[in-house]
């Protein structure tokens, strides 16, 4: 879980574009309600490497949740493209192990929605920091 110092406001997170890459049908329709219920707008979900690295090329979004294993291979080509275009994310996983990415945080599975805002709320803030610099 994310700590914030008692005199932080966190930052909203409403309004924000997320990009959810996830092949498993139950955990999208969970995160879509989710997003809604936190005010957030949902880009996708999509299912594939392939799928994905388009959207990344031609749709708008602030940050990204990334599921670590789908169906097509591990998502590190996605992970990658993210970090090569500074966009904030957040790896999705119930491996304990998740590499090293500069740009990612942590969201393992299973997560509960306060979970979620946390952690939309941290990529929201980085997000703001690196607009600020």
């Amino acid at each position: 879980m994310v700590q914030q110092s008692e005199n932080v406001t966190p930052p909203s997170i409403e309004g924000l574009l997320v990009l959810v890459c996830e092949d498993e049908g139950l955990i999208c329709i969970l995160l879509e309600d989710m997003l809604e219920d936190a005010g957030c707008s949902i880009v996708g979900p999509y299912s594939s490497i392939s799928e994905t690295m388009e959207a990344i090329e031609t749709v708008e979004f602030d940050v990204a949740l990334v599921d670590l294993g789908l169906a097509d291979g591990p998502s590190d080509p996605v992970l990658e493209e993210l970090g090569a275009r500074s966009k904030f994310f957040a790896i999705m996983s119930g491996n304990t192990t998740i590499g090293d990415f500069d740009a990612a945080a942590s969201l393992p599975k299973p997560f509960t929605f306060d979970d979620v805002v946390d952690t939309l709320r941290l990529l929201a803030q980085r997000r703001s920091d690196l607009s600020q610099t």
